[in-house]
């Protein structure tokens, strides 16, 4: 008697999960042996991840004879990508430590998962949205079933060892006494929950898990509401307090778009149908570009003042990314009629177009660590203080172009030789208390204190370490009308607003407090008469400069600065 699929499935998964295990026990043992270059085992590494990933994904909604081969292909074609990208570094460490290679790699394969699934389930699938939406969150539970009845498999028998321990039988022992078998026994087991969940597939199905996340879309949005509401009131001081904003405000929106894709469903049928889950939707949906464009918005702040790293690359791509995603959505809601069948096929697109910027960081057509050494040797020529330089980075972590990068700046910057020499060293930047002390005294030189009379002591500004003083001192050479680029206003004995131009349009209001003698940051900033915009900003420390400032009783008391009104809680 022929056996029937499904019966042969179970089998076959399994196998292909001991394989997989041992393959990863090999690996294993290979990176830590060094039997080869470590680039040849980075790209037998990621051949086996992602190889038997796409297999035990595509076996079972596809033949497993005919999930072979396509598994082989794409696993080479991503490995290959990313052992052609390692060249870029002398070490293959230093460039996985970027973050980017591994984040690509994985994000390319989980895209290449439901278009490969679709596409091989019948001609044409790869561009049916029903059959990719089904493909991508049924893999998504069969995935997190299997890790959990793995994770599930190991506790029981961790705890059956504990109970027979009590008569001296040692079974765990017995099972991970040979690695090898213990990595195999945990490969078998996941293709076995994976077998079994696609044999229950009629009764185990993503429905539930979609339906749960849909009541999160109200809670989304009601919070995204009240932020974009209480920003302009609040200020956006928040914004330019380093890469923390940024990073929040794309995971709010990348978190929108999921939640707009999972009420939007797979077909009209099975999405949302009731008047206000439709406009709740269409309200989440408008909120995504104003959430990537803040987004976006904050990160340059951070590079004006830091320059460009991979990093930062990554994130400007992902706020690209989000941006395009949003304008989309927004366009596709507002055009009206239709507007979920729109947002299907803009996500089927986009799914498409990150497949390919994810192939495109691994190639040589874009290499961000080249991209992000110009612009700090361009950085350097301009005069930047050499704190805030990304010197190490250069020298330890950015591969042939930062070292490259690092022999030009070292050209060009004669007094940053010997920061240069200890990077390349791979030791810290020294920050001599003789060389803070002049940065302070630099600062307290360039630095206007206000109102007329009040000063400031070099010594309270001990807390600030040497880029935050450099940094400072960058912002007073980028001057406005009446004054400096900065300026330090004293309310009270302990109590202070320290102004920073740290770009061309925008200025940062810092509350400040005196402890110890010491002036640190701490404290809100509270604006009583509306947000003001980034002109708005220098306009206040233009008003600064020329005398325009003094405090107002309004039942509180609050600063003016020309037409801002600040208040200062204790």
């Amino acid at each position: 008697m022929t056996p029937t699929p499904n019966a042969r499935l179970l089998p076959f998964l399994m196998i292909a999960g001991a394989l997989a295990g041992a393959a990863g026990w090999a690996l294993t043992e290979a990176w830590d042996s060094a039997v080869l270059a470590p680039r040849a085992l980075l790209f037998l590494t990621a051949l086996a991840a992602a190889g038997f990933t796409l297999l035990l994904a595509l076996s079972g909604p596809v033949a497993p004879a005919r999930a072979v081969l396509p598994s082989v292909l794409a696993g080479a074609v991503l490995a290959a990508a990313l052992w052609w990208a390692s060249g870029r570094h002398g070490d293959v460490q230093s460039f996985l430590e970027l973050g980017y290679p591994l984040a690509a790699f994985g994000l390319a394969l989980s895209i290449a998962i439901p278009f490969l699934v679709a596409g091989l389930s019948r001609p044409g699938g790869w561009t049916d949205y029903p059959a990719l939406f089904d493909a991508t969150w049924e893999t998504t539970v069969r995935l997190l079933a299997g890790v959990f009845f793995a994770a599930l498999f190991w506790g029981l028998l961790s705890l059956s060892d504990a109970l027979l321990r009590l008569v001296d039988v040692r079974l765990l022992e017995w099972v991970t006494d040979i690695e090898a078998v213990a990595w195999a026994l945990t490969g078998t087991v996941f293709g076995l929950a994976l077998a079994v969940m696609f044999r229950l597939s009629g009764q185990v199905s993503p429905v539930l898990l979609l339906r749960l996340l849909r009541l999160l879309l109200p809670v989304v949005l009601v919070v995204t509401l009240v932020f974009l509401a209480a920003l302009p009131l609040r200020g956006w001081e928040g914004l330019a307090q380093g890469f923390s904003p940024a990073a929040i405000l794309m995971a709010v929106a990348l978190a929108a778009v999921i939640l707009v894709t999972v009420a939007v469903d797979r077909d009209n049928g099975e999405a949302v149908h009731s008047r206000p889950w439709r406009m709740m939707t269409g309200a989440l949906a408008l909120c995504v570009p104003l959430l990537a464009g803040l987004g976006g918005w904050a990160l340059w702040l951070r590079v004006a003042q830091y320059g460009w790293t991979p990093s930062r690359l990554m994130a400007a791509s992902v706020a690209a990314v989000l941006l395009v995603y949003g304008l989309a959505y927004a366009l596709s809601v507002l055009i009206g009629r239709h507007w979920m069948a729109r947002l299907r096929a803009v996500n089927t697109w986009m799914a498409l177009a990150v497949l390919a910027i994810c192939l495109l960081w691994l190639s040589p057509a874009f290499e961000p660590e080249r991209t992000a050494a110009s612009d700090q040797v361009n950085r350097a020529r301009s005069g930047v203080a050499g704190a805030t330089l990304p010197l190490p980075e250069l020298a330890q972590e950015w591969g042939r172009a930062g070292q490259a990068a690092l022999d030009v700046i070292a050209e060009a910057r004669p007094d940053l030789t010997a920061e240069i020499e200890l990077a390349r060293l791979g030791r810290s930047r020294p920050a001599p208390e003789s060389l803070l002390a002049e940065r302070r005294a630099a600062v307290i030189a360039a630095l206007p204190v206000y109102p007329e009379g009040a000063t400031l002591d070099s010594d309270s500004l001990a807390e600030m370490d040497g880029i935050q003083l450099s940094g400072l001192l960058e912002a007073c050479a980028r001057q406005v009308t009446g004054g400096p680029g900065c300026a330090f206003y004293r309310q009270g004995e302990a109590r202070a607003l320290l102004l920073q131009k740290v770009s061309e349009d925008f200025v940062t209001l810092t509350p400040m407090h005196l402890s110890d003698g010491l002036w640190q940051p701490g404290g809100r900033l509270i604006t009583l008469d509306g947000d003001q915009g980034p002109g708005d900003r220098v306009a206040a420390l233009e008003a600064l400069h020329r005398g325009g400032v003094g405090t107002q009783s309004r039942t509180i008391e609050v600063l003016w600065l020309g037409d801002m009104l600040l208040y200062l809680p204790e």
